[in-house]
């Protein structure tokens, strides 16, 4: 009598979290100090949950104030975000170049003006882009195609979507994240998401909210490359049982769906961590 053999669900979930959740503590609702990050952030790196943990995000303007905060051997991974235009993150690049003991470049995130057509503010922008790290070009909520066109074609940036704000209204439904994921996917063009993704799986927040859950963008991402369509990438994404998007998480190609879906910006690292701990997809010593 033969067994079908089932993989391990902790060992899977391994690989599809690691290094997915950036550090973007600095950012709202978090608005850390950049000495409280870097001293969390530091942490981070000696837990039990580290391989979870990707760079601590800040502000480019803050560069001063982040070298000041760490010491020589921190190594800090770090993402610089756009806040002062492009002049203001080559400075910051250079500082960083300068001290690469204490803090070293992961990653330059920079979103497209909000008052130019998407698709002709891309290619403006990416004739400027001229940095060695990876970059992120954040996407508008809507009218995105055009500029992830661009993106593709190029090759070498990728794109960024966000998922929450300050309001209920700032989350997009999960008809609208479907298409924007199903973009990429149509495209081959690697995405992060920024706010919002704070726990594991799709739910209502106390005060009324819809939010994502990043299993679930993880099954859709699963669905997506084995061929499914936007409504089955909508499905997933309104789901709210665990042990369903386990089953679909339990045919995933690792590596595909972490090239497709590289990582998210959490301002509470711990908080999707607390989560996958209690609905027991990793174990109760983390953290």
């Amino acid at each position: 009598m033969s067994t079908s053999h089932q993989p391990d669900p902790r060992a899977l979930l391994a690989g599809l979290t690691l290094k997915l959740i950036d550090d973007a503590a600095v950012f709202p609702p978090g608005n850390a100090t950049v000495p409280a990050a870097v001293e969390a952030h530091r942490s981070y790196q000696l837990a039990p949950y580290a391989e979870l943990v990707g760079p601590l995000l800040v502000r480019a303007s803050t560069t001063v104030e982040l070298l000041e905060a760490t010491r020589a051997g921190d190594d800090l991974s770090v993402g610089l975000i756009a806040d002062e235009g492009l002049t203001g993150l080559v400075e910051a690049i250079s500082l960083l170049f300068d001290h690469d003991d204490r803090a070293t470049l992961a990653q330059v995130e920079i979103a497209l003006p909000a008052d130019h057509a998407p698709g002709p503010a891309t290619r403006v922008l990416l004739d400027q882009l001229a940095f060695s790290a990876t970059a992120y070009v954040e996407v508008p909520r809507t009218g995105w195609a055009e500029a992830l066109d661009v993106l593709a074609e190029d090759g070498a940036e990728r794109a960024k979507y966000r998922t929450g704000g300050a309001t209920a209204q700032s989350v997009p439904n999960e008809t609208e994240l479907a298409a924007f994921v199903r973009g990429c996917l149509d495209r081959r063009l690697a995405f992060k998401l920024t706010a919002g993704l704070h726990r594991a799986v799709r739910h209502t927040t106390a005060n009324g909210w819809e939010q994502h859950g990043f299993l679930n963008v993880l099954a859709a991402v699963t669905a997506g490359l084995g061929g499914g369509s936007e409504a089955d990438l909508v499905h997933l994404l309104a789901e709210r049982s665990p042990a369903r998007l386990a089953t679909v998480l339990a045919g995933a190609d690792v590596a595909a769906v972490r090239r497709s879906f590289t990582s998210f910006g959490c301002c509470g690292v711990t908080d999707p961590i607390q989560d996958l701990v209690g609905i027991g997809l990793i174990g109760s010593d983390w953290p």
